[in-house]
């Protein structure tokens, strides 16, 4: 995590219970699994945060017979709707999927008030594997009327940033970014003076 926030600039750890495992995990995430729009103020604001989740055929089937993704034949997960490979690769014959769960917000009782949801999404084939509420019962607020005023969302993922971003965006900087410009001119300087060393 600290080797992550200084090279990059900005970390992510998600904490949550996993019921097949039947203990809470604790998961570092690398920049390229964590996607949140770089206007967003702070990730507890944030409208959509995505995890990109690489899920083997064998995860997915204990999954679904543990009720928590909806029940799929795998025929339609294997197919290429989109005609991109990048979405399900194999390594050594091994299939991984590629799973999108998406911490956003939706008004599926049509009431007018998004409520906070976690919808998981198979990416290749777009069906939708599971989608339910991240809030507890005792974080929504109701007005004299019965109508929902509020609803508390359940965070599961923490940001850890290094430097902040100097045009306000969400990523932050890290030496990495910084750095990368400086590094390259030093090296071409280096490379250059033992060509003309050796050309001489």
């Amino acid at each position: 995590l600290v080797h992550l926030i200084a090279n990059v600039g900005i970390a992510h750890k998600k904490t949550y219970y996993d019921p097949i495992k039947r203990r809470n995990i604790s998961e570092l995430l690398n920049h390229k699994e964590f996607v949140v729009n770089k206007d967003t103020v702070c990730l507890e604001q944030a409208r959509r945060a995505t995890h990109v989740i690489y899920h083997h055929t064998n995860d997915l089937v204990s999954h679904m017979r543990a009720g928590l993704f909806k029940e799929c034949p795998l025929e339609e997960l294997h197919s290429n709707n989109t005609g991109s490979s990048s979405m399900m690769f194999e390594d050594n014959d091994e299939h991984y999927h590629e799973i999108l769960e998406q911490h956003r917000y939706l008004d599926l009782d049509d009431d007018g008030y998004e409520e906070p949801y976690i919808v998981t999404v198979h990416r290749t084939s777009h069906k939708v594997l599971r989608i339910v509420g991240r809030f507890d019962i005792d974080g929504v607020s109701r007005n004299s009327d019965d109508e929902i005023v509020h609803i508390e969302p359940v965070h599961y993922f923490t940001s850890y940033h290094f430097l902040p971003s100097m045009d306000g965006s969400y990523y932050s900087l890290g030496f990495g970014p910084l750095l990368y410009s400086l590094n390259e001119a030093v090296n071409t300087n280096i490379n250059q003076l033992i060509d003309s060393g050796t050309l001489a």
